[in-house]
């Protein structure tokens, strides 16, 4: 296993990746992962590591010199998006696609044919991220937002969005629910984070996200497939645990000023819900990589500060806690991190 690879399993080394709603399955946020699956198509580490050297000067070159937060979205583009996306292997720029959400027309960038668009890309005001409440024009809401409606009204695959320092890219599941793996681009440099590089120059690539079947478009597809297939085998233990463990959360005395509210019928109680199954695939995930030696069982560290095992030793071994104690928990949150 070579260094970037150890770096790409090592706990709490991917803080500058979100992957929110599951765009993809935790497992695959990792180069290990993407190579079992896609080995052709995924660049070598020497390759990987130069263009990391690449995009560290760039991003230094620019920000906080050439783009500041008052820099606007054509200055942003040309001294930061747009040498990223080329560095990312998108040679072209996207083309201008007028697309109606009423009450406007908005433009975003496109990449695709003139009857398939694969790719929508918003460019931000660096100053600005996904997130933010958008003052211009006649739409009012984030990015994130107008993303979500552009997406269902092009019927494009996937949408990218830039600014703020990160790079969000956008899919509408089969419910046509938003879901989107975001990288924090300063992170990544701050913490010479070669792994999270990686994932991203795999991911955000024409290899795949352009093209009649792009690559993304299957792992999404090998990710839900995992999804269900896990579901299926867990079966009724894990509907007990999550049962077990949202009802801990609904009960918690630090949780009354919010959780009556939440554990009622509608998109609140589906959130928690969705929440509740992260956490525990999260747990399960862990648990598998502990038991095949893939995180560092070896190292004290790991193992008295981290481990899930010995969280669940204690637990079998009634280790005596406090009425009032989250000191499970805090581990557990410690871990994620």
């Amino acid at each position: 296993m070579t260094a970037l690879e150890r770096d790409a399993l090592a706990p709490g080394a991917q803080p500058a990746i979100r992957n929110v709603a599951r765009f993809i399955a935790d497992y695959y946020v990792a180069l290990p992962a993407l190579r079992a699956e896609f080995k052709q198509q995924i660049a070598s580490d020497a390759t990987l590591e130069k263009a990391f050297r690449d995009f560290r000067n760039l991003w230094l070159r620019a920000v906080h010199v050439r783009v500041t937060e008052a820099s606007s979205v054509a200055r942003s583009d040309a001294e930061l998006y747009r040498p990223l996306f080329e560095l990312l292997g998108f040679e072209e720029k996207p083309k201008r696609q007028e697309i109606e959400l009423d009450p406007e027309r908005v433009a975003l960038g496109a990449y695709g044919t003139d009857d398939r668009i694969d790719l929508l890309v918003d460019a931000l005001p660096f100053g600005l991220s996904p997130d933010d409440r958008l003052e211009r024009g006649e739409f009012r809401g984030s990015a994130q937002r107008r993303m979500v409606r552009a997406l269902a009204a092009s019927g494009a695959r996937f949408g990218a969005i830039v600014g703020g320092g990160r790079l969000r890219l956008v899919q509408l599941d089969t419910a046509n629910e938003p879901r989107y793996l975001e990288f924090d681009l300063g992170a990544i440099v701050e913490r010479d984070d070669v792994a999270a590089f990686g994932v991203l120059a795999t991911l955000v690539s024409p290899a795949f996200l352009l093209g009649d079947t792009p690559l993304l478009a299957e792992l999404v597809e090998k990710s839900d497939a995992r999804g269900t297939a896990v579901s299926d085998a867990l079966g009724p233990a894990a509907r007990r645990a999550l049962q077990a463990f949202l009802e801990a959360v609904r009960v918690d005395e630090r949780n009354a000023a919010w959780a009556p509210g939440i554990f009622e019928e509608g998109e609140a109680l589906r959130e928690i819900h969705r929440e509740g199954i992260y956490v525990l695939y999260r747990l399960l995930f862990v648990l598998f990589a502990e038991a095949a030696n893939a995180l560092p069982l070896d190292k004290p560290l790991y193992r008295e500060a981290y481990s899930l095992e010995r969280m669940r030793d204690e637990l079998s071994a009634d280790v005596a806690f406090g009425d009032n104690s989250y000191a499970l928990w805090d581990g557990v949150k410690a871990l994620f991190r």
